[in-house]
């Protein structure tokens, strides 16, 4: 960074930070801002490439800026450490519709980053939506019986996971039509 130049990093989300570290070559200070940009704390680096834990957690913070002090400073690295803006789940995967009498039966795997705290299942009656959720499971569960059917018509499903920072984006889709379980008739089996 030269005279008057600075870096920032913005958030999707507002976060709460709490510890900062840079490695410069010449003091430096960060400064935390809300969604607005009105600056909510500065604190002036005093050690350089190591933890630094801020007197109090800053809240809502929307942007981080590093700036020079003074002399011109070269700034190797940087970051910031805290809650919030963590990235939402990974889309649920490989999910399969499976059609009974009056019923269709989901499953699906997760992955493992970013362990999802509930599933949402989305159903429509067109490829592609638009969805609607009829029912929430916990983060442990990888299945769903939709009973609210009827035999004969061609549901369309999406599953998405959800956590504190958000929800995932759309399982693949799948697709099922339940009815009525016949007996075998002559020639069938």
């Amino acid at each position: 960074m030269t005279s008057g130049e600075f870096v920032w990093h913005t958030f999707t989300s507002p976060v709460e930070v709490s510890a900062v570290i840079a490695k410069y070559t010449n003091p430096v200070a960060v400064e935390f801002y809300d969604v607005n940009n009105n600056l909510l704390q500065r604190y002036e680096l005093s050690t350089n490439d190591a933890v630094q834990t801020l007197p109090a957690p800053v809240q809502d913070v929307s942007t981080v800026a590093l700036k020079y002090t003074g002399a011109n400073s070269r700034v190797y690295e940087w970051n910031v450490f805290g809650k919030g803006g963590e990235l939402p789940p990974e889309a649920p995967l490989n999910l399969v519709a499976t059609a009974g009498n009056k019923n269709v039966v989901l499953h699906w795997n997760s992955s493992s980053i970013n362990a999802a705290t509930s599933f949402n299942v989305k159903r429509a009656t067109v490829s592609g939506g638009p969805y609607a959720i009829i029912g929430t499971v916990t983060g442990s569960t990888y299945s769903y019986t939709d009973s609210n059917v009827i035999n004969g018509t061609t549901y369309y499903y999406i599953v998405t996971a959800v956590t504190a920072a958000g929800e995932s984006g759309d399982s693949n889709e799948a697709s099922a039509t339940p009815k009525a379980v016949n007996p075998p008739g002559p020639g069938d089996g």
